[in-house]
């Protein structure tokens, strides 16, 4: 999209965080601090830390006191080297000082069924893959890692609440290619603040476990540049970092 398309407003792409991301992980076909015209921000995703009901930690102070007398005995699913799930347990590890196993699987749902099949210790994944398991009561949530707690979840501490330097609301957004006519994006902006700020919608995010994230666009952008940067920290302590 942002080098075929035309800045016209009727192609548009959904923007993860993975777009400011790979570029320091690989060679890409894109800069998504130039080539891109920043719409709208829209929601974020809510990771959480998550261990079997029956697991022997209740919270994660035990979880860390424990990781710490036995480096890397614990393990920790994710969806892969370089996601979101995986930085977010590698931050842990650095924040606490504890060292845990990384495993890697292909998607969200194969690492809560090795989680719950008692091959890993723990998971950090999106609230909404967790919480059926969470309701049903076979998994129990330790940790979150958004700013605040949510509703829904008031006794789950935050990572900021036990101390870890650490909020991460994972977000997306709306983009287009780089070019587009203010008056464009300010249309687009406009139509999508409104059908975001509708129930309709509220109610769907709180339904998958996602967060309202609005964000115009000028805060967007200025997102993205600190996010760029971010990014970059989170691969570097984690050794991900594309190799020149």
């Amino acid at each position: 999209m942002a080098k075929i398309d035309k800045p016209d407003g009727y192609t548009v792409a959904a923007a993860l965080v993975p777009l400011v991301r790979y570029p320091h992980m690989q060679k890409v076909a894109w800069d998504p601090l130039k080539d891109f015209s920043w719409i709208i921000g829209l929601g974020g995703y809510t990771f959480v830390f998550v261990v079997k009901a029956d697991s022997p930690f209740k919270t994660m102070k035990d979880l860390i006191i424990h990781a710490k007398a036995h480096p890397n005995e614990l393990s920790i699913g994710n969806v892969g080297a370089g996601t979101s799930q995986h930085l977010l347990g590698e931050a842990i590890g650095a924040y606490s000082g504890a060292k845990f196993t990384q495993v890697g699987f292909k998607s969200g749902p194969e690492s809560m069924q090795n989680l719950l099949g008692g091959h890993i210790t723990a998971t950090v994944d999106a609230i909404g893959t967790v919480l059926p398991s969470v309701r049903s009561g076979d998994l129990r949530i330790l940790m979150s890692f958004d700013e605040q707690p949510r509703a829904n979840l008031p006794s789950v501490p935050t990572a900021k609440s036990l101390g870890y330097d650490l909020e991460y609301p994972s977000p997306y957004g709306l983009v287009g290619p780089h070019g587009m006519s203010p008056q464009v994006v300010k249309r687009l902006h406009d139509a999508f603040k409104v059908a975001a700020e509708s129930q309709e919608n509220r109610e769907l995010l709180d339904t998958i476990g996602q967060t309202y994230w609005y964000r115009s666009s000028a805060d967007y952008e200025a997102w993205a540049k600190n996010a760029f940067v971010s990014e970059r920290a989170m691969l570097e302590r984690s050794n991900l970092l594309m190799k020149n």
